[in-house]
């Protein structure tokens, strides 16, 4: 008889369980350590306690972060979201024109950032302020742009797109592999991006103190740097165009069939290892 009890007990527990994650997508659910389909499992950190609550957040396309806030994002047939906010700093969490919008209490002691776990069938556009992280591991659009100020950092495994234009200012970091036709960087204030990028296209525009690893694979590659950026890059193109002012360094490797370069100012340009 207690052997039936416990068994009984535990059919029980297991299934509370799968109704509590029941409104996510695919059984997607934070709770499961070491899931790949989890948006934190490619960087092996810790996943959701399985404290979280549940938000009524759906036909959104776009997401804009400000304060102090960890999004993680996993691109899945429909919408689901997940916030863990022990401290509660979550000062708003709600959809606007297409818009998800979250922002944070000002931070005036020693507390835990909030957690953001988003399930949705798109992504058009994120803008990203303050000290937020956004994290995703394969993410698929059309048209996407970045708009990214603060203490922000992005970080994917694969993004695929048609058209990337991101525009960085404030101390900023992206990393991961991008797939497309054409790819813009406009990056200002202090970035550190490290990038992988296969594309028809890429246009590099870049300013202040900006710090950029980028491997490129693709046809045509044009740089436009000025100010005390250092730009390290390993190519393998059809056409590379480099224009370089101020203090700025780009070092550039690999293969180019065709390259011209302008140089202008204490401005240098590093083509030793080029080919």
């Amino acid at each position: 008889m207690k052997k039936l009890f416990l068994f009984a007990l535990m059919l029980l527990m297991t299934g509370m369980g799968a109704i509590a994650c029941s409104g996510l997508p695919h059984n997607l659910s934070p709770r499961d350590k070491g899931n790949d389909s989890s948006p934190e499992g490619m960087y092996g950190t810790e996943t959701s306690s399985g404290s979280g609550q549940q938000l009524d957040l759906t036909d959104f396309n776009s997401i804009q972060c400000s304060g102090a806030a960890d999004v993680f994002f996993t691109q899945a047939a429909d919408y689901a979201a997940v916030a863990e906010d022990p401290d509660q700093m979550l000062k708003r969490c709600e959809v606007k024109d297409n818009n998800l919008i979250i922002e944070t209490k000002k931070n005036k002691g020693s507390v835990k950032k909030p957690r953001i776990f988003l399930w949705a069938p798109t992504l058009q556009q994120l803008s990203v302020s303050g000290v937020c992280t956004f994290t995703t591991e394969d993410l698929r659009a059309d048209q996407l742009t970045f708009n990214l100020s603060g203490v922000s950092n992005v970080r994917f495994r694969n993004l695929s797109c048609t058209e990337l234009i991101s525009h960085e200012s404030g101390v900023c970091k992206v990393q991961g592999h991008i797939e497309g036709k054409w790819v813009e960087l406009r990056c200002s204030g202090v970035s550190k991006d490290s990038l992988d990028i296969a594309s028809d296209d890429l246009r590099l525009n870049t300013s202040g103190s900006s710090k950029l690893q980028i491997i490129f694979k693709g046809s045509n590659v044009t740089v436009d740097n000025s100010g005390s950026t250092k730009v390290d890059m390993n190519v393998d193109c059809q056409q590379l165009t480099v224009s370089n002012s101020g203090v700025s360094k780009v070092t550039v490797s690999g293969t180019a069939r065709n390259k011209t370069i302008n140089n202008s100012g204490a401005a240098r340009v590093d083509t030793s290892r080029l080919k």
